[in-house]
């Protein structure tokens, strides 16, 4: 492992994604226990296409206890069902729909934007029939969620679109506007091949993320460990610490100072197994700040 870099200050937002069980409202009070300072939710259902309908009196609730919380920033997470890329016309305008809806929810309580797995790789094709979905999403929402952006999620296999750092850059070069942005996923990096673990090969990649896509566009990092082993191709999170990762690995990781900047998300399974929480967050702070990486 390296250690050639100088940390710098702890990041500035660091949370989790919380349950919308019981209410949207019930997000605010879940973050606020677990001592995070940002969340991420799911709006619907994330295994269904089936709309859920927000009273203003729901939503004025949750602006108003966001207000009085610790929480600063709120990010949504798309559904699991989406695809862009596919073939079917039926499922891409399912999946244009649930995106629509998440942008507008989005800008109605005032959260970052929402973080999407475009879709899968199907043929040379992919690519024109995504970013025609996308630009179609865009156009939907241009005057209902101006403010929202389309934040496209690295993923852990290149048979995904957002599997490798090409296909990132080839969104951003398609999609210059201040809408659409990234969030990488430390897990998957690392099962696409990414060591996060060496801070030399972090800074290598992050490097030319700024000089092909810019840090400007990096909306959000994804903060987990991994069950799996390096370039497995493999999507499975393990709690920080737990995993092939590892505490070393994340010191590493964060000796790249531009992360820090970024807010940091937790999609852990959890030490309760009821996702991130408190754990979670303590141990990778104790990886951030402690310093002592091998």
């Amino acid at each position: 492992m390296h250690k050639s870099l100088t940390p710098a200050p702890s990041p500035i937002f660091i949370g989790g994604h919380v349950s919308v069980a019981g209410g949207l409202h019930k997000s605010i009070e879940r973050g606020e226990h677990e001592e995070f300072n940002v969340i991420q939710v799911f709006v619907t259902s994330p295994r269904s296409f089936r709309i859920t309908q927000y009273t203003e009196e729901q939503v004025d609730h949750f602006i108003e206890l966001k207000r009085n919380s610790s929480i600063q920033k709120v990010f949504l997470h798309a559904i699991y069902l989406v695809n862009l890329a596919s073939e079917n016309a039926d499922l891409r305008e399912k999946s244009i729909e649930s995106l629509v809806h998440y942008l507008e929810m989005g800008e109605r309580i005032g959260a970052e934007g929402t973080i999407v797995h475009v879709g899968n790789k199907s043929g040379e094709q992919s690519f024109e029939v995504v970013f025609r979905s996308v630009e179609e999403v865009l156009k939907r929402t241009e005057k209902s969620a101006p403010n929202q952006k389309f934040i496209v999620e690295g993923m852990a296999s290149p048979k995904r679109i957002g599997g490798t750092l090409q296909d990132l850059v080839a969104f951003s070069q398609h999609f210059s506007g201040e809408r659409v942005t990234f969030c990488l996923d430390t897990q998957h990096m690392y099962a696409a091949g990414v060591d996060v673990a060496d801070s030399i090969a972090v800074q290598g990649f992050m490097d030319t993320f700024d000089a092909e896509i810019g840090l400007g566009r990096l909306s959000a990092f994804h903060v987990n460990d991994s069950k799996t082993a390096l370039g497995s191709y493999h999507d499975r999170h393990e709690n920080i610490g737990q995993g092939a990762i590892g505490m070393e690995g994340f010191c590493n990781f964060f000796m790249v100072p531009s992360l820090r900047m970024v807010p940091l998300i937790l999609e852990t399974p959890g030490f309760g197994s009821d996702g991130p929480d408190k754990q979670n967050k303590d141990l990778l702070l104790q990886a951030i700040t402690s310093g002592k990486c091998r």
